[in-house]
């Protein structure tokens, strides 16, 4: 019978992992959301409005924008990837993946960042093309019959928006859970080639998809309870969470490292 992973049991690795480190954790989430939201700030403010043309030009971006956050992503994963492994992370962990391997991490964020972008497609698309009606919704400088067909047109344009973007969530979530070890695994195994480290990944969660569920789960609360601090709780709920899924990961690869081609008896690469 195969073993389980134990959700209290990571939960309370990666609290101890976090300890001694938070302050960087937690300054290293504060940056990485505020270069976020600089960049897409800036795509906001130099694009004109209307136009599909302009639409398109505004996903391409955004697209950039989402691969560019992923590699440094993944820098801020090998930090906690280097504590649950008994590591010292450093500041500078947080451009690892602008300094090593990354082609390979470049490949992988952007098939992420290409599913991501279809998933979300429908909602973006209703957006950019009802902003307008929304702006002048808010303004109230509309007579009441005006207020009315305008409200009547955006929501008659919201139920197969609504259908479609229900299916690419979920879609997105399943490919999320499919992608959750993928990252550590490129840093864990730098010599396996992009498909190899897919499917070894993939063979890797097999038979624990529910538990990794679960665990993200366990940290809804907590991100529902960090809305009260105005959000500023929640980097350190983040910094929880992703020692969380680093240590998830690293019972897997100890309990299934023979899953792994080629990795018998193989350590992580925190080099």
């Amino acid at each position: 019978m195969q073993a389980k992973v134990q959700t209290a049991q990571i939960k309370a690795e990666a609290r101890k992992a976090i300890l001694a480190p938070l302050s960087l954790l937690v300054f290293t989430n504060v940056l990485y959301e505020s270069i976020g939201g600089v960049l897409q700030s800036v795509v906001t403010a130099v694009l004109p409005e209307g136009g599909i043309s302009l639409f398109i030009l505004s996903i391409s971006l955004s697209f950039i924008i989402l691969i560019l956050l992923g590699v440094l992503d993944t820098g801020i994963r090998s930090m906690y990837l280097a504590l649950v492994f008994g590591g010292t992370p450093t500041g500078a962990d947080m451009f690892r993946g602008f300094r090593e391997n990354t082609n390979r991490i470049v490949q992988v964020r952007t098939l992420y960042a290409v599913i991501q972008t279809i998933c979300l497609f429908p909602i973006q698309y209703w957006l950019f093309f009802s902003a307008d009606e929304m702006l002048v919704l808010a303004s109230g400088n509309t007579s009441a019959q005006e207020t009315a067909e305008i409200a009547r047109s955006v929501l008659s344009s919201m139920p197969p928006v609504i259908i479609m973007q229900t299916i690419g969530f979920l879609l997105l979530i399943a490919v999320s859970i499919r992608f959750s070890i993928v990252y550590y695994m490129m840093l864990d195994f730098p010599d396996l080639s992009v498909p190899e480290v897919l499917r070894a990944s993939s063979r890797l969660l097999q038979g624990h998809v529910m538990e990794f569920v679960k665990l993200a789960l366990s940290f809804i609360p907590l991100g529902l309870m960090s809305l009260i601090s105005m959000g500023i709780a929640g980097f350190w709920v983040k910094a929880y969470e992703y020692a969380a899924y680093a240590a998830f990961y690293k019972k897997l690869i100890t309990m299934h490292a023979d899953r792994i081609r080629n990795t018998q008896a193989q350590g992580p690469d925190m080099r």
